[in-house]
C-alpha cells in the first residue's frame, strides 16, 4: 500500500511537470490544475474505499468533468499565450 501511494505521488508530480507547458506563466491556472488533480485522486480513493456499493455513476461523471476541466485550463492558457 505504501509503495502504491509513493508511485501515485510520483505520477502526479510528473503529470504536473509535463502539463505545466502551456500553463507556464499562469500561476492561477497552475493552482487550479493542482486542485483538479487532488480532486481526481479523491474520486479514485472513494472508488477504492467504497463499502456500500455504487455512486449511481455520479462519481465517474465527476471524474470525466474534471478531466474536461483540465483540458479547458490548457485551452485557456494556450489562448492567452497566443494573444499576448
Amino acid at each position: 500500500m505504501k509503495n502504491r501511494l509513493i508511485l501515485i505521488s510520483i505520477g502526479l508530480g510528473l503529470a504536473g511537470f509535463v502539463a505545466a507547458g502551456p500553463l507556464a506563466g499562469h500561476p492561477h491556472l497552475q493552482a487550479a490544475r493542482r486542485s483538479i488533480n487532488r480532486a481526481l485522486q479523491d474520486c479514485r480513493s472513494a472508488r477504492a474505499d467504497e463499502r456500500t456499493g455504487e455512486f449511481g455513476g455520479h462519481r465517474d461523471k465527476a471524474e470525466q468533468l474534471l478531466q474536461e476541466a483540465k483540458a479547458e485550463l490548457d485551452a485557456a492558457a494556450e489562448y492567452a499565450n497566443s494573444h499576448r
